[in-house]
């Protein structure tokens, strides 16, 4: 059955609501009718979360003028008939200003069910092609795109890996609609692999040396049997993953404890992610507008040495309206969720305002 559209409306300000949509991807939309909308933008979650851990950040952009645009991955989140069971996660996020509001509504909250689509979710992960994701982000993108407002796509991990290949395939002079981007917004993108902490020196020393061989295309046979052999012996248990999501110990709990977060992630998925980052790496010269880019030195979950080999790669882009802030020293994966949220989140809004100025209302 086919979910029907639901409004959510916001407890503290009233006038922002959160629209599911349905349609060739069901997605939420949230917007403020107080402020004149003057920007799109389409948010891509990261790997083993959903979109709802994104709702505080689309609440905060909606009231500077930022209509956003967010959907569940496939392999994540809820699909289909499941998708209304769990409107109240969707509204204690949406409500939600700190974490502990969360973690409240969930002690209360009706969790049945979530262990099944968990396993669900594993199940469609074991065969998924990712490129379906980049797929999906790209038709939300056009159709948020029929405002003719300007548009931003981003995305945090694995989402800011999915947002970078549409963007790359969108701005493809080669379509024949291509899409004119405003910006792309990154945090923690997933643009190299780490091994798993539980791993050691050894396992990390191998994943470095399968990584170069993959970006050398003779050798990429070789990489792909390497990237293998590597991740055999390392347990796809990812519960430790709420450990360096942030840096306040609230965050980390409601991480851990979220029903529709995955806490296991199949064997052949982290390989096909791998891929996928390859060819970021490769397209990155395609990119030829604003980049906004947070990401920690310290990641436990993503190289951060892949931003810095990224960002080198975009000789041909826009660089003095490029924003990449590298923190040192830095470790939470999710910077929005960190003791440095407002900081970050004031410099994405600047960033957002600054590129407006530059980037005109597309007209009809």
């Amino acid at each position: 059955m086919t979910p029907s559209d639901v409004t959510l409306t916001n407890e503290e300000f009233p006038t922002i609501t959160a629209v599911r949509r349905t349609g060739e991807v069901s997605r939420w939309i949230v917007s403020d009718s107080a402020v004149e909308t003057c920007a799109e933008m389409v948010f891509v979650h990261g790997l083993c979360e959903h979109a709802f851990r994104f709702l505080p950040l689309a609440r905060r952009l909606a009231r500077q003028g930022v209509r956003v645009h967010l959907f569940h991955q496939l392999g994540h989140g809820v699909h289909g008939a499941d998708v209304e069971r769990f409107d109240w996660l969707a509204q204690s996020y949406f409500n939600g200003r700190r974490p502990e509001d969360v973690l409240d509504d969930l002690e209360d909250g009706a969790c049945d069910g979530s262990a099944e689509v968990c396993a669900g979710a594993e199940r469609v992960m074991r065969s998924l092609d990712l490129w379906r994701n980049v797929e999906r982000a790209e038709a939300v993108v056009r159709a948020a795109s029929i405002s003719r407002l300007p548009l931003f796509v981003g995305g945090h991990s694995l989402g800011g890996l999915v947002a970078c290949l549409a963007a790359q395939r969108l701005a493809d002079e080669r379509n024949a609609e291509p899409i004119v981007l405003a910006g792309v917004t990154l945090l923690s993108p997933g643009l190299r692999p780490r091994g798993s902490p539980r791993g050691g020196w050894f396992e990390q020393a191998v994943v470095s040396l399968s990584w170069r061989l993959g970006r050398i295309t003779v050798l990429r046979p070789l990489h792909a049997l390497l990237s293998l052999v590597t991740r055999i012996p390392v347990e796809i248990d990812v519960q430790w993953a709420s450990h360096a999501i942030s840096d306040l110990s609230n965050e980390c709990q409601l991480h851990a404890i979220d029903p529709l977060i995955l806490d296991r992630v199949p064997l052949p998925f982290l390989g096909r992610i791998e891929a996928l980052m390859l060819a970021a790496q490769r397209e990155a010269t395609k990119l030829t507008v604003a980049i906004w880019l947070a990401a920690g030195e310290s990641d436990r979950v993503v190289d951060t040495r892949g931003v810095e080999e990224f960002c080198h790669s975009l000789s041909g882009n826009a660089s003095a309206a490029n924003q990449i802030q590298v923190l040192s020293g830095f470790a939470p994966h999710d910077p929005l969720r960190s003791s440095r949220a407002e900081e970050l989140t004031g410099s994405l809004i600047d960033w957002i305002n600054a590129c407006l100025r530059r980037s005109p209302p597309r007209v009809r």
